[in-house]
């Protein structure tokens, strides 16, 4: 009887050290999202300013216009930036490079719905400034995303 016993509480143990490694696993693997937030936010925002600026190069092109496949290109390192806005809201909501980030997306996104809209028109001159004026905007919000990271990070 004993040894059914301890048979019973060897397994017992067994299965609370397999629960207690995978919660641990899960902290490590969130909080390493939590401590690499700035390296992740840097990326988002230099990706997508880049996307920005390729699209103002391609409107200088004469009688471009936008495919399906360029608003693919835009639209998923959107979305993802989106995601990491709501991951990093609750822990990193306060910080000053959050919320220069969370105003580049929205910017950003307002960009991408505009061009959705205007892709199938023809370019005209007063589509083409609006364009450019919206990615001038999230080329200014990437930089001060970048300056308020860079201020966290030196303090």
């Amino acid at each position: 009887m004993r040894s059914s016993l301890s048979a019973v509480a060897a397994r017992g143990s067994a299965a609370v050290l397999a629960v207690l490694i995978v919660v641990l696993a899960a902290l490590a693997v969130s909080s390493c999202h939590w401590l690499r937030y700035h390296d992740l936010a840097r990326t988002h925002v230099d990706l997508l300013d880049r996307i920005a600026l390729d699209v103002g190069a391609a409107l200088d092109v004469v009688d471009y216009r936008m495919k399906p496949g360029d608003l693919q290109t835009m639209g998923y390192p959107l979305e993802r930036a989106i995601a990491f806005v709501e991951e990093s809201r609750g822990s990193r909501g306060e910080l000053a490079s959050h919320k220069r980030f969370v105003e580049f997306v929205d910017t950003y996104k307002e960009l991408y719905e505009y061009l959705d809209r205007v892709r199938t028109a023809s370019a005209q001159e007063d589509g083409l400034r609006m364009v450019r004026s919206l990615i001038t905007s999230v080329n200014e919000k990437a930089a001060a995303v970048r300056a308020a990271i860079d201020a966290e990070q030196s303090s």
